[in-house]
């Protein structure tokens, strides 16, 4: 194996920053909406819980249902960079180093061996992948608010719910 020159070391070190420091922004946005959701869908479901009258938690809940499609596009929109960062710095790793090969092949649930020991790879861990695990994680803050959203609706329409008669 040849060492590499001067130039393409920088630009592979560079290029492996850029995806490092991407991954860390991925992270941050993901956890900001995380957290902002979870309090949000707990605000949601004390207040039918609370006030008795889920037509209370309709305009909440069709706010963090809004939220979550906005997530959702963030999300993907950030790991569509992700995976071009991890293609440049693919691209630019020296000849021979193998690095970002050994890891493809790991995600994709094939052998990888490092200094002849073999290591494992799940089988959850091949089909559930990070971008997977976390849009799913969406759906899922989707789905509780789209349930409330038609408990609500459908208290809303009840004869005597504007008046407070029918509670």
């Amino acid at each position: 194996m040849t060492e590499p020159d001067t130039v393409s070391l920088e630009r592979y070190k560079a290029a492996a920053q850029r995806r490092q420091h991407h991954a860390q922004i991925v992270w941050q946005v993901f956890g900001a909406f995380l957290i902002s959701h979870a309090v949000l869908l707990g605000f949601v479901l004390r207040v039918v819980a609370e006030i008795g009258n889920p037509s209370t938690a309709f305009f909440p809940a069709f706010a963090g249902s809004a939220m979550a499609l906005i997530w959702f596009a963030a999300s993907a929109r950030l790991w569509d960079y992700y995976e071009l960062y991890m293609a440049q710095e693919r691209e630019a790793e020296p000849p021979g180093w193998n690095l970002m090969i050994k890891s493809d092949d790991f995600r994709a649930g094939k052998p990888v061996s490092v200094d002849g020991k073999v290591i494992p790879r799940s089988w959850a861990g091949t089909w559930m992948r990070t971008r997977r695990a976390s849009s799913l994680l969406i759906v899922a803050f989707e789905a509780a608010y789209i349930a409330v959203l038609v408990v609500a609706g459908i208290s809303w329409t009840a004869p005597g719910s504007l008046d407070g008669s029918a509670y």
